[in-house]
């Protein structure tokens, strides 16, 4: 009796530890997002919400100088200065960020998407809407190396920057349903090699559980 018992304590232990292994990793992820400013003007930002977004312009509150529902969020930074997101609780954050302008046609945005509870953590600079100003994202989990994003030289010639999506381009190496007036088809701004294995990476995956995220304005 005392060995069945022992049989059922150990086989109840393993599936606690090995029920839902990706769950455990995702739970754990405590990431800060900050915003900083490196030119010497201030700049306003505004932010669009993924829809599951669990951060958006409803919990930030008066973080927002204003809003459009959950949905946007706009707020400014000092000049050579910068303002985290606020987010103690390490809530799931999708958004994608301009400065000095609307999120949309003609803006460089900053694509991030932090303590996924489901998947890799994911943030790339697109320029798949146009450009407006260059941006750099600094990926730093504890302990470990940043790893650097960006920024874009320009409109063009973003093909051998790492963590750009160049000018219309929504593949990474082809511009497959462009937005924004762009015509769809093979263009030489775009990155060579295939969608799943581009010569030079236009989004970048993090899996680390910890660490600060930094999306500079760059002068």
């Amino acid at each position: 009796m005392k060995r069945k018992v022992l049989v059922v304590l150990v086989l109840l232990a393993l599936a606690v530890w090995f029920g839902n292994p990706g769950n455990t990793d995702a739970a754990t992820k405590q990431k800060k997002v900050v915003v900083k400013n490196q030119q010497a003007t201030a700049v306003t930002v505004s932010i669009n919400f993924g829809a599951d977004s669990e951060v958006n312009a409803q919990t930030l509150g008066t973080f927002c100088k204003s809003s459009n529902g959950k949905s946007n969020c706009v707020f400014d930074v000092p000049a050579n200065g910068n303002k985290e997101i606020p987010n103690s609780a390490f809530k799931y954050l999708n958004m994608a960020l301009a400065f000095k302008a609307n999120v949309g046609c003609g803006s460089t945005k900053a694509e991030v998407t932090v303590n996924n509870p489901k998947w890799y953590d994911v943030m790339d600079v697109s320029l798949v809407d146009g450009f407006n100003e260059k941006i750099q994202i600094n990926v730093t989990p504890n302990g470990a190396k940043t790893v650097i994003l960006g920024p874009p030289k320009g409109k063009s010639g973003n093909q051998q920057v790492f963590g750009v999506f160049p000018e219309g381009c929504d593949v990474c190496v082809e511009r497959r349903n462009p937005p924004c007036g762009y015509s769809k088809g093979k263009s030489s701004e775009c990155k060579s090699g295939t969608e799943m294995q581009p010569g030079v990476v236009c989004q970048y995956q993090d899996n680390s559980n910890a660490g600060t995220i930094e999306v500079v304005l760059v002068p």
